[in-house]
Parts: C-alpha cells; sequence; structure tokens
C-alpha cells in the first residue's frame, strides 16, 4: 500500500503583492470633477469598442496604466508601442480606463478598490460603466441596439427614463460592472452603468454607438459623431456573413466528399 505524503508549504513560492499601483506619465493625473468611463471586454466588444472610439475622437492621450503582480503576463502593442494591457487616457474633461482582458476575481478586487482610491475618493465627478448584454433576437443590419441603463442614485435614473433608456430593473451584472455597482451602492457613489444589446460572434460596433449616443444623456459634453462607427459597422457585418457563407460552402463540399482544388468550392484568401 502507498501512502500519500503530506507536503506542508509555509509560504508561497513566489510572494505575491496583494497591492496594486497606479503608475502614470507625463507629470501625474488631475481627476477632480471629471467624467471616468470604464470599460472592459464583454459581449461583443461593445463597451471596449465605445471606449476607444470616444478616445480616438475626444483626442484622449495615454496617462498611465495600473501594475499588479495578479496582472496576466502580456503587452499591447498600439503603433509599434507595448502597453501594460489596462489603459488611462485624458483630456480636460474626461478619463477613460480600458482594459484589453477580463480579469480573475483577486483582480477584479484589486482593480475596484483602486478605481476608489485613486479616482473616486479624489475627486471623480461620475463615472460610466460601458457594457454589451446577450442581444435579444439576434438580427443584424439595424442601426441602434436595445440599451438599458442602471444609476446608483435616483435622479440619474429619472434621467435616464425620460430620455428613453429603459432600467434594467431585474439581473446578474457580473465582472468589474457589477461589483463596482455593488460597492458604489453601499457608498452612495455617482455611478452609471449602460447595457448596450450586442451580437456575441463578432465585435458589435452598432451596439457602440448606442453606448456613446447614451453617453450624451449624463454627459453632454461627451459629443461624438457615430457615423464613422456605423459604417464600420456595415463592413464588419458584411465581411462576417461572407465568412460564414464560405465556412459553409467548405463543410458542405467536405461532406460530398469533394477535393479542395475542385473548381466549384471558394476558398477563402489569407486576410
Amino acid at each position: 500500500m502507498i501512502g500519500k505524503k503530506k507536503i506542508e508549504v509555509e509560504a508561497p513560492l513566489i510572494p505575491m503583492n496583494p497591492n496594486m499601483d497606479l503608475i502614470t506619465v507625463d507629470g501625474g493625473l488631475d481627476v477632480k470633477d471629471k467624467t471616468m468611463l470604464i470599460a472592459f471586454p464583454g459581449v461583443g466588444f461593445a463597451g471596449l469598442i465605445a471606449g476607444h472610439y470616444v478616445v480616438e475622437k475626444t483626442g484622449m492621450k495615454y496617462i498611465g496604466t495600473f501594475v499588479s503582480d495578479y496582472m496576466p503576463s502580456v503587452a499591447t502593442i498600439h503603433d509599434a508601442v507595448p502597453y501594460y494591457p489596462i489603459k488611462i487616457f485624458t483630456n480636460k474633461e474626461v478619463i477613460a480606463l480600458l482594459s484589453e482582458f477580463v480579469p480573475t476575481q483577486p483582480l477584479t478586487s484589486l482593480i475596484i478598490k483602486t478605481i476608489y482610491s485613486h479616482f473616486i475618493d479624489n475627486g471623480v465627478k461620475k463615472v460610466i460603466l460601458l457594457e454589451g448584454i446577450l442581444l435579444s433576437d439576434m438580427k443584424d443590419g439595424e442601426d441602434a441596439r436595445g440599451i438599458y441603463g442602471i444609476g446608483i442614485r435616483d435622479e440619474i435614473n429619472k434621467l435616464l427614463e425620460n430620455n428613453g433608456i429603459a432600467l434594467l430593473k431585474e439581473g446578474l451584472i457580473t465582472g468589474i460592472s457589477g461589483m463596482l455597482l455593488s460597492e458604489a451602492y453601499l457608498r452612495n457613489s455617482n455611478v452609471i452603468c449602460f447595457l448596450a444589446e450586442a451580437h456575441p460572434m463578432y465585435p458589435d460596433a452598432r451596439a457602440a454607438a448606442s453606448l456613446i449616443q447614451a453617453l450624451r444623456i449624463v454627459d453632454p459634453q461627451i459629443k461624438v459623431d457615430t457615423k464613422k462607427l456605423l459604417e464600420n459597422a456595415v463592413e464588419i457585418e458584411k465581411n462576417v456573413k461572407e465568412t460564414l457563407m464560405r465556412s459553409k460552402e467548405l463543410m458542405d463540399a467536405k461532406q460530398k466528399g469533394l477535393k479542395a482544388g475542385d473548381q466549384r468550392i471558394r476558398l477563402p484568401m489569407y486576410g
């Protein structure tokens, strides 16, 4: 009989720093009385697309990042520059915190604490979370997506309803947005979450456009034309449909036992 030997470990093999640090460039970050946008990857990448579009169109500049031992060991490359996967941008009125990855549970808690200690507790006027939720009927080609909102303060919810935004009265919001909303309720912080219906199978620029249009209701100074974004949506949907059609042709051909070189099969090109 072979017994199991108990191994006792007094401490983690790799000591973990339980903290998260805010690293800024160009002399620090002024947050007082600014609106803060937050977007993490979600359904159709709607929030992240909206966040990056607002950053680009309002001329925000990169100002810093979050770092922690819990962060994934990756760099995101843009214009031949490597960045940590959480990026912070700002201009005179708005701060945007955008992440290229979905955090684990321990990291989610650290991110929430860091948002409070460096932004909300230091005078950010309001926080707006940008999210996507599963499209209800999976129809393509509609310029607008259904959108919902939820605010911590009653006056915000009244403002949303008066402007045609349906309140999310029942449901479940996960991740950063869910935890931050729960914490904001306990602290009565001015946090708002917009959730646009998005297609789960591709980056949904239409949903992102709906989120940007909703931003104007709670912060009129965020003036961003979504025409270009909707044009991109048409192109994205066209490419996805063509890819699906080619995939179907290949699958049908495979089932019929046709060879890949048969002229009746249109093979997809690279790129």
